[in-house]
């Protein structure tokens, strides 16, 4: 447990990531915030089948760059 101020960089750093890593993390990214969406609307009943298509599209592309 930290007591105090939180804790901050004074230093900015930069970090260089290769294009293919940086890619597969936005996918990444967007598949999880599409799966959270889609499992609140789940819970309320709502139904989006253009979201569950695109799901499976990422799921799928993600998939396929293994």
């Amino acid at each position: 447990m930290f007591a105090g101020s939180p804790l901050t960089c004074y230093e900015s750093q930069k970090l260089l990531i290769p294009h293919p890593f940086a890619e597969r993390a936005k996918l990444k990214a967007k598949l999880s915030n599409l799966l959270c969406e889609s499992l609140y609307d789940d819970a309320k009943g709502i139904v989006n089948i253009a979201r569950e298509k695109e799901i499976r599209e990422l799921a799928n592309k993600l998939k396929k760059e293994r």
